[in-house]
């Protein structure tokens, strides 16, 4: 019975202490994955905090949230999906909107850790000329999950407050924002 005891308490002991550790990896973790966000957010940041480039671009995609598919839509199901609106907002036009871009800051995104999957339904993504793209935003229903630069993160109305000026009355209705 007393070697019993003792096992019990040993178990219990290291139970804690594995669930410790544990802890301590997914603080880690987190932290990781803070950095990595700021890291994806660094070449937005610079292009909106300085003079916006020339051949700065904002493409919108979306889809009406009433319409049903078959499987969930990724990025690139929703670009070639029938019955898509694409918005591309020029240099020109970003450029009297410049101070709401720069609203997007690295240190209001905030990762989520639980895991969540893309059903993309409102896409869009800032890049200058050809280039690589220097955000991607990814919400899968409007005021649901949303990816920014391949991250999960909570979803936030800065994110919708950065596209409502490109939009037109009729898309804002569809999409309810």
């Amino acid at each position: 019975m007393k070697y019993i005891s003792i096992l019990l308490v040993l178990t219990l002991l290291l139970t804690c202490f594995l669930i410790g550790c544990k802890d301590s990896s997914s603080q880690k973790e987190g932290q990781a994955s803070v950095t990595s966000l700021e890291a994806s957010m660094d070449e937005y940041r610079k292009t909106v905090d300085g003079m916006l480039p020339d051949d700065l671009r904002l493409t919108i995609y979306y889809l009406d949230p009433t319409i049903l598919t078959r499987a969930p839509l990724s990025k690139e199901d929703l670009q070639s999906y029938p019955g898509v609106v694409k918005i591309t907002v020029d240099a020109e036009e970003l450029a009297s909107h410049w101070e709401l871009l720069k609203e997007l800051k690295p240190d209001i995104l905030q990762p989520v850790q639980e895991e969540s999957h893309i059903n993309a339904r409102l896409y869009y993504f800032f890049e200058v000329g050809d280039s690589e793209k220097i955000l991607e935003v990814i919400i899968s229903n409007i005021y649901g999950s949303v990816f920014v630069n391949g991250f999960n993160v909570e979803n936030n109305p800065v994110f919708y407050d950065l596209i409502l000026p490109f939009l037109e009355d009729e898309d804002r209705q569809i999409l309810g924002i």
